[in-house]
């Protein structure tokens, strides 16, 4: 009895730690019960999924049409109805630039057998290089080689500029000009060597005596079309000015176009033009194709013409980007208003020919860097689903220095800001993307409607 009292004595003592053991121990027995009785639940809940999805898999297989005809009806409807949608949205971005892609009638008369063979090749890359038998006749390209010798002054009458740059080499003394006539100086300001570099960048195959081929026609009249499209933008951005102190825009340094406003182009073009190196595509002889990192894939990637014409003739879902439009680089480089440069870039972008502005320079010097827009890697899997979008700036192989200020002492410097005392005008160089939309094409999108596909060239 005296031990049973010892007993109760510890228990009386030790009673919560005594409770709090049993409590715990009570815990673990039911959460272990009732673990093994969900556990169960979802074993057979998972055997029941597989199950059924492999019986909805056997009909799939067994019965590819689906067993509700009022359901397949009207998923049917909405599928074509998404087709349509889409075909809608290509069509309004391809006529809206159909007022500049457009052949001059003093060359290429509509109706002529010249026009519709012309009008037949959009986009260009439907004419396949090396072709055996040209498409065009000798007189058509003829008419073409000489119509352009005058093009390039009217082209600069956009912008109130005069055109001294001569195709070939030499002055074409445009002075008396109409447009700049009634003025001192032009309105918008524009080199003679920049004009020369352009003009032979955008027709290096013309000569006086050379006959063209329907590919240098077309590629070349693509040139203009950009050309044009970006001299509106500065034209509607300096607006109703006569004088070219009154102009945002005072001065165009350059425009490039296609591979030459790629950075890695330019880099490479320096280098081989130093002494001692050889550039292997203009070796006599050898074939350049002229759409050859002309345009740039979706990671902005410039692309060869093989590789183009075979994206644009596929029917994977990745390549559909290729057969709606083209992405053409583009860049220039203007003296102008800082105050303006808003008012430049909505321009870009609301223009006939839409400018995807990429990147905008101020007080830079001469030389840009390089867009680099694929996606960036996270350090981990780059497979399926890795990786990050994004995009960054680098520069080239050989540095050219950052945006460039004006120090104290009136010399520039390659440095992040710019100084208080800077100027208002300033140049300013401005990278984009042209889109340039293909016909509609329904059947790329298996509506195979023939007369629901619009013809090429239909404007």
């Amino acid at each position: 009895m005296d031990q049973l009292k010892v007993f109760w004595g510890y228990v009386v003592k030790y009673h919560f730690w005594i409770l709090t053991s049993l409590v715990l121990l009570a815990s673990l027995i039911v959460f272990n019960l009732a673990s093994s009785s969900l556990n169960q639940q979802v074993q057979a809940r998972h055997g029941k999924l597989d199950s059924d999805f492999s019986t909805v898999s056997r009909l799939e297989t067994s019965a590819p049409e689906h067993p509700n005809a009022n359901t397949e009806a009207v998923l049917n409807k909405a599928i074509e109805q998404t087709k349509q949608n889409v075909v809608n949205a290509w069509a309004t971005q391809y006529e809206r630039q159909v007022p500049i892609l457009t052949w001059p009638v003093k060359i290429f008369d509509t109706g002529t057998s010249a026009f519709r063979t012309v009008e037949s090749y959009r986009p260009i890359e439907r004419l396949e290089p090396r072709t055996p038998k040209d498409p065009l006749t000798t007189t058509d390209r003829s008419v073409y080689r000489d119509y352009l010798k005058g093009e390039f002054s009217e082209l600069a009458k956009i912008v109130g500029a005069i055109w001294t740059a001569e195709l070939g080499g030499g002055t074409g003394g445009d002075s008396s000009d109409a447009t700049v006539s009634a003025v001192s100086d032009p309105i918008v300001k524009w080199e003679n060597s920049s004009q020369a570099k352009l003009q032979k960048e955008m027709a290096e195959w013309w000569g006086p005596t050379n006959v063209p081929s329907t590919l240098d026609i077309l590629y070349t009249q693509e040139n203009i079309w950009i050309l044009k499209a970006i001299l509106e933008v500065i034209k509607n951005t300096n607006g109703q000015v006569r004088e070219n102190f009154q102009a945002p825009v005072k001065e165009i340094e350059w425009i490039r176009l296609g591979k030459e406003a790629n950075d890695q182009n330019l880099v490479n073009s320096a280098v081989a033009a130093q002494p001692g190196t050889d550039d292997p595509g203009q070796l006599e002889g050898s074939f350049v194709d002229p759409a050859d990192d002309r345009y740039v894939d979706v990671l902005m990637k410039p692309m060869k013409g093989a590789m183009l014409r075979e994206k644009m003739k596929s029917s994977a879902p990745d390549d559909a980007p290729y057969a709606v439009a083209k992405r053409i680089p583009i860049r220039f480089r203007v003296k102008m208003d800082q105050a303006k440069i808003p008012t430049m870039v909505s321009l870009c972008g609301n223009g006939l020919i839409m400018i995807e502005v990429k990147q905008v320079r101020i007080n830079s010097k001469d030389v840009p860097l390089m867009v680099d827009l694929a996606p960036i890697s996270t350090g981990e899997d780059d497979g399926e689903g890795g990786g990050q979008s994004g995009g960054s700036f680098q520069a080239p192989a050989a540095s050219f220095g950052g945006p460039a200020a004006v120090s104290e002492d009136g010399d520039s410097d390659s440095v992040g800001v710019m100084n208080d005392d800077a100027p208002i005008d300033s140049p300013v160089e401005i990278f984009g993307i042209v889109y340039l939309f293909n016909p509609p094409d329904k059947q790329k999108l298996g509506m195979t409607d023939p007369a629901s596909t619009s013809p090429a060239g239909s404007q």
